[in-house]
């Protein structure tokens, strides 16, 4: 991993993103540091907030002044043909895409995922409940749904991969059921907005082992809850305190050096698998406005 400090330029039309990140970012100072917003110098690193109309036009921006890295913070007014177009130009540039994410960053997911991966053949039910509160004035309804099958898909990557057609069990205009194209093993993705917070459960099921997680992301270090039940009895995975936006930014600090194609072990989430997670959101939600 490169000792070199990054200079970041965050998003200023979107102070909310752009403020979680300056204290994500403020807790890294051996790391990265803030760019100042007109010196003339290209940033190493640059923050795209996806749920802004412009957040296209920003990206190509960044890839034309030979940015480093890109990091896209949000998907509410992204397309995959759009996220698409952008992964193909960067990579061409030798540019790093990173995604930031709520819950697939997380450290003790990427830690616990070779050991839930190992139960997968195993295991008959896979089950992911996300849910978030009522989004913001102004916000459709329609783009929050999309935006949690995103974060649910992102998650499960690692286990399943190209998750495929996603077929409809409910559709409703606050919530969502969809079931997996997996043969033997039944997958089930289920999403709403409601009064509740922001949280992900996923529950792996077999008949020899249950594993249980919980992702809860309205604190800046809140772990991921893994336990697994097996004829030994219950295991608790270790906790590690940090958020998963944090492990991203440490991840992509550890990538940089390596160019447009990082080594897979950065795990790093990226654009291409953004777009193609989109898509998948894209059809499955289909009957949603847009």
């Amino acid at each position: 991993m490169s000792d070199r400090v990054l200079s970041v330029a965050v998003d200023p039309q979107d102070s909310a993103r752009s403020g979680l990140h300056r204290t994500i970012l403020a807790s890294l100072p051996a790391r990265f540091r803030l760019a100042a917003e007109a010196n003339g110098q290209v940033a190493d690193v640059v923050l795209v907030s996806g749920d802004r109309p412009s957040w296209q036009q920003r990206a190509i921006e960044a890839v034309a002044s030979r940015t480093s890295a890109i990091v896209l913070s949000g998907f509410g007014a992204m397309t995959a043909e759009a996220v698409t177009q952008v992964a193909t130009t960067a990579a061409g540039a030798g540019i790093i895409t990173a995604v930031d994410t709520a819950y697939a960053s997380a450290r003790t997911w990427s830690d616990a995922v070779p050991a839930l991966a190992s139960s997968l053949p195993g295991s008959a039910v896979l089950d992911s409940i996300i849910t978030a509160p009522l989004p913001a004035t102004g916000v459709p309804v329609a783009t929050a749904l999309r935006t949690l099958l995103v974060e649910q898909l992102a998650v499960l990557r690692p286990l399943l991969g190209e998750p495929g057609t996603l077929d409809v069990v409910h559709a409703g205009a606050r919530e969502y059921v969809l079931a997996g194209p997996q043969q033997e093993l039944a997958v089930t993705l289920s999403g709403a907005v409601c009064g509740g917070g922001n949280q992900l459960d996923l529950a792996l099921v077999g008949a020899q082992r249950r594993w249980h997680a919980r992702f809860a992301v309205d604190t800046l270090a809140a772990p991921v809850a893994i336990s697994v039940w097996d004829a030994d009895g219950e295991r608790t995975w270790p906790l590690a305190y940090e958020s998963g936006h944090r492990t991203a930014w440490l991840r992509l600090h550890g990538a940089v050096g390596q160019g447009a194609r990082p080594h897979p072990e950065a795990a790093i989430y990226t654009a291409s698998q953004l777009a193609a997670d989109l898509a998948t959101a894209q059809a499955a939600l289909s009957h949603l406005p847009v």
